[in-house]
């Protein structure tokens, strides 16, 4: 019978090919098992940590890209619709972010954003968004489904026609 590579240390029978009879309890052996890894030996608890630390090192790579991203974002107010003939009645606080060789600008409040290349016209692009679905909102209010009414009352709250 060819040796178990898997079979563990302190004289415990190997778990394959042993006898029918034998079922061991887990706790007895698996501390001292050992698996054979390109040649050389490792402890199953050093494996089981490896892949734990391997597995935390990833996550903590992927935390660091988003802190990376966020700390590229910036807060920009929109106190002004000038010269279009559009008030904004509070600051539209627009998150503008690095997206693909440009910027996203968004007004997450209402669920709209713009984009451009740089973070001004980004932002540029947004008030023009902002104005044309108020336009658009505004003039087929009737028509409109849950989520264009609720966006057109959030931004009642922020901006008027003037």
């Amino acid at each position: 019978m060819a040796k178990n590579r898997m079979a563990p240390l302190l004289d415990c029978p190997p778990v394959l090919g042993g006898p029918d009879w034998w079922n061991p309890e887990p706790e007895v052996c698996a501390s001292a098992l050992v698996i054979s890894v390109q040649g050389s030996s490792v402890h199953l608890e050093d494996a089981v940590a490896r892949l734990r630390i391997g597995a935390l090192e990833h996550e903590v790579r992927k935390l660091w890209s988003r802190v990376e991203t966020l700390q590229q974002s910036v807060v920009v107010p929109i106190l002004t619709f000038a010269p279009a003939p559009f008030e904004a009645l509070s600051p539209i606080q627009a998150v503008v972010q690095p997206e693909a060789g440009g910027y996203v600008a968004t007004f997450f409040d209402a669920n709209m954003n713009a984009s451009g290349e740089s973070q001004t016209e980004a932002i540029e692009c947004l008030k023009d968004v902002l104005m044309a679905k108020f336009r658009l909102f505004s003039r087929k209010e009737d028509q409109l489904g849950e989520e264009p009414r609720r966006q057109l009352s959030v931004l009642r709250r922020f901006m008027r026609a003037v």
